[in-house]
This record gives C-alpha cells, structure tokens and sequence, in this order.
C-alpha cells in the first residue's frame, strides 16, 4: 500500500514483514524499549536473545506478522501482531487473541501519520481475519495515539514475581 502523507508531502509504503526484515524489527524491537527508558545495555542485549527466535518463528508459521513502513526503499517504522491461542470466554467464542506489539518509528519521522497508518493496517488486517479485538501495552508516548483510534484501558492487573 503506497499512502501519500499530507502533512509533509512524503510518499510512503507499507508492506508485510518476511524472515528476510528480521533485523529491522529487532533493531526497533531494541530501540522502542529504549525510547521507554530501558537503558541496561545487558538486559537489552538478553531480550534482542530471546526475542530473535520467537520473532522469527512466530514469522515463519504466522503467529506473528509484522508491518514496515518504507520511504525510498529505507524502513522508517514498524509494527507487529502475535496471534496467541487462549481458551474463548462469553465475549469472544475465539480461540486465538491479537496483540499488537512492536511499534516504533524513527525520529526523524515521527509525527507524520506512519504509526497511526501501521495501526489502521493492522486493525483491517484482524478485522478481515475475525479477530473479536485486538489488544496492546501502550507507552505513555502512544497512548494518545492509540485512544484516538479507540483503544480503551481495561482490567488487566500483574504482579510482579522477580
């Protein structure tokens, strides 16, 4: 999908991501995180680890999809979908639930409608597959951005074990 953005007149396009974009999705993987102010290089390096694998099998057999967004053949943005089996309830008779995750934008291309682009794509995308809702962790830097498309809080509650 090649979108034109009004507000700064730059054409973009929006593709699916392959096993081939794995290292742009962890490099904004690792920088989203930092951008929430995880600065613990050892602890950063330990998740890229341990998400490498789950991204790129989740890629391989569609429990994961993933969005990027391209100006002049270079990513500038991205977001995800894991697609996770848990048992239905009243609400949603469905045995798989959507999370989005993943988002980030560079800086220097912040503010121009590509994050809320990515979102709406993916909103289509559950919406053509019958997911019931789909859900995410929002930052305090998205979380505008994500009321204004209509995500609401709701009740979910942690604790923390460690």
């Amino acid at each position: 999908m090649s979108v034109p953005d009004a507000t700064h007149g730059v054409d973009f396009k929006i593709r699916e991501a392959t096993t081939a974009d794995l290292g742009a999705i962890m490099l904004h993987r690792r920088r989203m995180y930092e951008d929430m102010g995880y600065k613990d290089q050892s602890a950063l390096k330990a998740m890229e680890l341990t998400s490498r694998s789950f991204i790129k099998d989740g890629l391989e057999d569609g429990t994961y999809r993933g969005w990027l967004v391209e100006i002049s053949g270079r990513i500038v943005a991205g977001g995800g979908l894991m697609i996770v089996r848990q048992p239905s309830s009243p609400r949603d008779p469905s045995s798989r639930r959507s999370w989005i995750m993943n988002m980030y934008t560079d800086p220097e291309y912040r503010g121009r409608g590509l994050a809320t682009s990515i979102i709406e794509t993916i909103i289509i995308w559950c919406r053509e597959n019958e997911f019931h809702w789909v859900s995410l962790r929002a930052s305090d830097a998205g979380r505008h951005l994500y009321e204004s498309l209509g995500f609401k809080p709701t009740n979910e509650m942690r604790l923390m074990l460690k």
